[in-house]
């Protein structure tokens, strides 16, 4: 961590388990007399893996902090699914938009964070799926899902959307092999199962009635170098939000960049503009 920022590591809610549910916040080391502005990173990994604190998060915290010495940070963990790193656990979907949710809820009420009017999510692959599901402008098709309390979603001014994945069905069609990774995360096959995927992407909710005014801006980013997903899953969300939320080019951005986004976060302001330059 740069000299930026002090670290309050591995908070927890109430109820919440380390190393899972808990996050980290990052205090500005001159924090002015009231904090404005809080970023929040939800990391990505096919709801299986990845950290808080590995290097890929780490690198972003990094040069957030670098460009934005005085808005405060936090990185968020969640429950995993079965695989390689948690090979028993039972953690099905919502568990971790629930654990999300809790994380940011909490976070925004520390004292450090209760006066910030100012939030902006930040979510690479499933965790840009989590962020979009939380974010207060769409309306889950299950009434029980997790989400943000309404004054924090009140406060969120912006989504930035790295290589993430919005449309369950669409992505099984296009990478039949990620089923492994979906069931994992989604339960077993059923006869409803198509039906039950689509009922938990987010780009198939009803837009949320709210004042247009107060909508984030949105930007969708995707590295051509990712192996993992083409651009299609981006272009489906930007094209899906404009329609959905009746936004036009400026309130949703899709950016197709050539290098790693993860890391090359450079310029961050309240309006959602980026620049973006290699490292």
């Amino acid at each position: 961590m740069t000299s930026n920022h002090r670290l309050l590591g591995n908070l927890t809610y109430p109820g919440g388990i380390p190393p899972y549910q808990c996050f980290d916040v990052y205090i500005p080391s001159t924090a002015p007399p009231s904090l404005d502005q809080l970023i929040i990173y939800v990391h990505g990994g096919a709801w299986r893996s990845g950290d808080k604190a590995n290097a890929h998060s780490i690198g972003l915290i990094r040069n957030l902090s670098d460009h934005f010495p005085t808005a405060a940070i936090c990185s968020v963990n969640y429950r995993l699914s079965i695989g390689k790193v948690n090979p028993t656990s039972d953690v099905k979907h919502p568990s971790h938009n629930m654990d999300v949710a809790r994380a940011i809820n909490h976070a925004i009420s520390l004292p450090e964070l209760k006066n910030t009017q100012n939030v902006f999510l930040i979510g690479h692959s499933v965790g840009a799926f989590m962020c979009l599901s939380l974010a207060g402008i769409l309306e889950p098709s299950c009434p029980e899902a997790p989400h943000l309390s309404s004054s924090t979603c009140e406060k969120i001014r912006g989504l930035v959307l790295i290589d993430g994945i919005y449309d369950l069905v669409k992505l099984l069609e296009q990478y039949p092999e990620y089923k492994e990774f979906v069931v994992a995360a989604f339960g077993e096959e059923t006869c409803d199962r198509l039906q039950d995927l689509q009922q938990a992407s987010p780009l198939s909710w009803t837009p949320k009635v709210v004042d247009p005014k107060t909508l984030p801006r949105i930007l969708v980013l995707h590295s051509r170098q990712d192996s993992l997903l083409t651009i299609l899953q981006s272009e489906l969300a930007a094209t899906a939000l404009k329609s959905k939320l009746s936004l036009g080019d400026n309130d949703v951005e899709l950016i197709s960049i050539v290098y790693l986004v993860t890391m090359t976060i450079c310029s961050f302001r309240p309006n959602l503009d980026l620049e973006l330059n290699p490292s």
